[in-house]
């Protein structure tokens, strides 16, 4: 079977697609794992997770707390995060106020804690986050 090409941004992802080279091009369709396959590649791959913050998860004083599950994470990680918005303008702005109110989130094993230092947020976030191993 043939493989297919794959392609990568630059390396400040301001420059145009290009393929991989012969040497990083994987084997997707004889059904080789992607994840396995970068990580060999270039030692490390991207992993996006997701955590939902209630508006009830908050705790009564500031500053203000959250914890909650997230499969796969790890206490060493440092994910980059942001917020995943609704198709609805109102909501969406609700969403970005929302989130910044966050102050800083920390990881544990499975879990993640968001920090609010003033107010709480009054409308429930979404937040990916994307992993990098």
């Amino acid at each position: 079977m043939a493989k297919e090409t794959l392609y990568r941004n630059g390396v400040d992802g301001t420059e145009p697609l290009y393929p991989l080279t012969t040497s990083d091009q994987v084997n997707v369709s004889e059904g080789v794992q992607l994840d396995a396959e970068l990580e060999a590649i270039h030692g490390h791959y991207p992993q996006m997770l997701t955590a939902t913050l209630t508006v009830a998860g908050w705790s009564a004083a500031a500053p203000y707390t959250q914890t909650v599950s997230v499969t796969d994470l790890l206490e060493s990680d440092t994910p980059i995060a942001d917020v995943v918005l609704s198709d609805t303008v109102a909501t969406a702005k609700a969403q970005l106020e929302a989130y910044g109110m966050l102050g800083r989130l920390t990881c544990g094993a499975g879990t993640i804690t968001a920090i609010c230092y003033e107010e709480k947020p009054t409308t429930e976030l979404v937040l990916a986050l994307k992993v990098v191993r």
